[in-house]
């Protein structure tokens, strides 16, 4: 039986400047003020004009597939650190959250969507709302409403967040970084089992024998991580914008391999051990009779 657990690796850097720009071929008139540069280096650039309704067509429409692949991340994150589905915060989004919203900026989430439509991906509003408010839905929603209702949950802390603002380029004195950062975040998924009341407790044992293993393999996953990335935010400081790049990808590069290397991984489970130890079970309940 092979178990596998999932790792979400988020990488965020700030380097470098915008190219020049190209406009989107579409011919869709909410979309004739706006171009999306080419991407260079970690950096894209979009320009958005018009009305509410047009700014968010053009944000949905020309960055979807950033859209789309940060919207997977934050639902995990969202699911895994307060243990509630998902469906929890597209609610909290439509009925806590947007009735708060001004106008304006309800006709911009949901051009966001109509944008996101047009490009195919399958996002609705509510979806957008939660991509813009995740920070606020946990812990500090999340704790407030299993106190509202008396869920029994732990409190989470509220973790250190900040805003930056990044000078590159001839921006700087001689265009080299400055202060560079790197952001990686884990997050291990395990199996799960709720084993029903007529499994033996050998059975049990033998799943918590082979949860051991496993974790044991996936830590080492975690401390390979981050054993790569230890340090490199002070690497990159005072490389040029190209040499960091450079460096960055190649550290990407090798954390990959290492991970590579620790797969394919297998843990045995003796099945045979819950049919003996069921048969015991019919047997204690025959003689019983």
């Amino acid at each position: 039986m092979v178990k596998t657990a999932g790792f979400l690796l988020l990488l965020s850097l700030a380097l470098t400047a915008a190219p020049p720009a190209s406009r989107d071929s579409q011919t869709d008139s909410r979309l004739k003020k706006s171009f999306r540069h080419p991407d260079q280096k970690g950096w894209i650039y979009t320009h958005l004009e018009g009305t509410p309704s047009e700014i968010g067509f053009q944000h949905g429409y020309l960055l979807a597939p950033e859209i789309e692949d940060t919207q997977k991340v934050v639902v995990l994150g969202l699911t895994h650190d307060s243990k509630k589905d998902y469906a929890f915060f597209r609610t909290a989004a439509e009925k806590v959250l947007w009735p708060h919203i001004e106008n304006q900026y309800r006709e911009e989430l949901k051009g966001i969507a109509e944008g996101l439509k047009a490009k195919g991906v399958a996002l609705d509003v509510w979806d957008v709302v939660v991509l813009n408010a995740w920070l606020e839905l946990t812990p500090y929603y999340t704790n407030w409403y299993d106190k509202e209702h008396k869920i029994v949950a732990e409190k989470r802390p509220v973790p250190e967040h900040c805003s930056a603002f990044a000078a590159t380029g001839s921006y700087t004195k001689d265009g080299k970084i400055v202060n560079a950062s790197v952001v990686v975040k884990i997050t291990m998924k395990m199996p799960v089992w709720n084993p029903p009341s007529t499994v033996g407790p050998k059975t049990k044992a033998e799943w918590q024998r082979a949860m051991k293993v496993l974790r044991q393999h996936e830590d080492a996953h975690v401390k390979s991580i981050q054993a790569r990335w230890k340090g490199l935010s002070a690497k990159l400081n005072g490389q040029s914008p190209d040499d960091a790049e450079e460096l960055f990808q190649q550290t990407v590069t090798q954390c990959q391999a290492d991970q590579d290397a620790l797969d394919p991984f297998t843990v045995d489970v003796d099945l045979s051990i819950e049919d003996d130890e069921q048969a015991e079970i019919e047997e204690k309940k025959k003689g019983k009779k």
